[in-house]
């Protein structure tokens, strides 16, 4: 199992402290489809608590994962039920699939950088 799937398999089981022990203390995520970004596991174990309150049946699938040694890609889809706001995005009750694709940079064995690209729309149920 690739260091990105062992990720995934915390964030699926809601395993917040599993979950950081694959990310570097310096790490930085980018949502491009929000605009957000996240750095440090400090701050992204906040944001991993409010998105497990807004969406709490959240669950991912990775699709054709590729871990280099310093990188990884991969598509995936996100499901869950969003049934509390979350920053400026109105709850809207209701189920979603986002398909989207991860990228990101692996030091010494830990993620230290990830980018998630989505269609907003898909996750809010608003219009493009």
């Amino acid at each position: 199992m690739t260091l990105l799937e062992r990720a995934y398999e915390a964030w699926n089981a809601h395993d917040i402290d599993g979950l950081l022990s694959h990310f570097d203390p310096q790490m930085v995520y980018k949502d491009m489809s929000t605009g957000t970004t996240i750095a440090g596991t400090e701050y992204f174990r906040e944001r991993l608590k409010l998105s497990f309150e807004s969406i709490p049946d959240i669950r991912f699938e990775l699709i054709d994962p590729l871990c280099l040694e310093d990188r990884f890609a991969s598509r995936a889809r996100m499901f869950g039920t969003f049934t509390a706001s979350i920053d400026e995005f109105e709850a809207t009750g209701s189920r979603f699939e986002v398909n989207y694709a991860t990228i990101g940079r692996i030091r010494n064995g830990l993620i230290v950088e990830a980018w998630d690209y989505f269609n907003l729309s898909e996750w809010t149920g608003t219009p493009s």
